[in-house]
């Protein structure tokens, strides 16, 4: 436990416990959509299951190790979706070839860590749009929540409306996120993690779900492993997919990064060595991926409900490894977790982390312009790395018209370019 440096971090194992516990059943339904997308993408279910546990441990084991930080990883499921609706399924690639995409795209996470040009990038992101994207996160998570428990649905008049209050479901919904919000407010430990097991219960009592085993033995096939097709990159648009999934990563994991390493203490947040290997722990886990069967890995926006519960260091990810190793012979019990529970908390850490916006320079339009536009697109395009392209978009163009050319950083110039040529293609 030394290596983690508990006391100097002021925390104990306990505390970290109670957090990896919390972002774990946060996260756990990563494991029911993930291996659902990549079976959708043709590769067996049983190995894609096993294939995203194995990346989510390994993934969150380097980062403990490497970064110190509370923070797990796991398959993103943006890019899954990409991977899965768009490379294979739009553009009719295999998916072996999709796989050999991914891990083309995370050696060059990897160039571009070792090279530190990603810790350049969190520099040159202005103040304003820091918080912005923090906030923006708040709100992505907030909506994936509500859209997720039923609280807000599509309608064709007016895109979103409010879906049925009436429910069993939505009322525990409502009592797990006032359990959450009270027991927090009065500093009682592990609040989320209390609030999502008391609704859980609840819901197995009202029959609102049920668990018909426990165990499972896990089953992987092995023909994910190393399935590799790089002959069908010679396709003329394999290049724009390769360069969809960099960008696509970079921007989300960037962003998502910036976001949780806010809700850190200002020392912590000027350690960037520690920033850094957290990214080249993203960038091996990304290839790791690839070599199993599974899609670009992405630092979890879920894991602001186990910093949130106490999480400090990186006995955190640590743990919350170990429970999905658990959980590659418990899967029925994973499933088990309804969203009601899952999404209180969600909802509740969103409310949380709308909070860095007060630190956008209200007194300057180049500032708080583009932070809007940021806080707005990330939920509203369902894209971190897209609402940060058109913050930045808009911080260039605003700045160079009132004369405040002299305060862009030189790198943010060539992001101005990358996220450009980016949305043109």
């Amino acid at each position: 436990m030394s290596f983690f440096r508990l006391a100097e971090n002021q925390t104990s194992f306990k505390k970290e416990a109670i957090a990896a516990l919390t972002t774990f059943v946060t996260m756990a339904y990563i494991v029911i959509i993930a291996p659902q997308m990549l079976h959708d993408a043709g590769i067996p279910y049983a190995s894609a299951f096993v294939a995203c546990c194995l990346v989510i441990i390994v993934g969150s084991v380097l980062n403990a190790f490497l970064s110190n930080f509370p923070i797990a990883l796991g398959p993103g499921l943006g890019l899954l979706s990409y991977f899965a609706y768009v490379v294979v399924d739009q553009l009719h690639f295999s998916w072996q070839t999709g796989l050999a995409a991914v891990l083309i795209s995370g050696l060059i996470f990897l160039v571009i860590t070792l090279t530190k040009l990603r810790q350049y990038i969190l520099e040159a992101i202005p103040h304003s749009l820091g918080c912005a994207i923090a906030a923006g996160i708040g709100f992505f998570i907030g909506f994936i929540a509500l859209r997720d428990v039923g609280l807000v649905v599509g309608n064709p008049d007016t895109l979103l409306a409010l879906g049925s209050v009436h429910t069993q479901q939505m009322a525990l919904f409502f009592v797990g996120f006032f359990i959450i919000a009270i027991l927090d407010q009065h500093k009682v430990p592990g609040a989320i993690l209390i609030g999502i097991v008391a609704v859980t219960a609840i819901g197995w009592v009202l029959g609102l779900n049920h668990i018909d085993h426990i165990v499972a033995l896990p089953h992987y096939s092995g023909e994910t492993w190393w399935a590799f097709d790089f002959h069908g990159l010679a396709h003329k648009g394999s290049a724009a997919v390769i360069f969809t999934f960099v960008i696509i990563a970079l921007f989300d994991s960037t962003g998502t990064l910036l976001g949780l390493v806010k809700q850190f203490p200002d020392q912590v947040q000027k350690q960037t060595g520690r920033v850094n290997r957290a990214l080249l722990a993203e960038s091996l886990a990304t290839c790791f991926a690839a070599t199993v069967g599974s899609s670009t890995t992405s630092l979890m926006v879920e894991n602001a409900s186990g910093i949130y519960a106490g999480g400090r260091t990186g006995l955190t990810a640590f743990l919350v490894a170990c429970c999905f190793l658990v959980i590659l012979f418990l899967s029925p019990l994973a499933q088990s977790i309804p969203s009601f529970a899952t999404s209180a908390a969600l909802i509740y850490v969103a409310c949380l982390m709308v909070k860095p916006f007060a630190g956008v320079a209200w007194e300057q339009p180049g500032e708080y312009i583009p932070a809007v536009i940021t806080l707005l697109m990330i939920p509203l395009s369902f894209s971190i790395a897209d609402g940060v392209g058109l913050g930045v978009i808009c911080y260039v163009v605003l700045n160079v018209a009132t004369n405040q050319w002299r305060k862009i950083h030189p790198i943010l110039w060539v992001l101005f370019v990358v996220f450009i040529v980016y949305f043109l293609l």
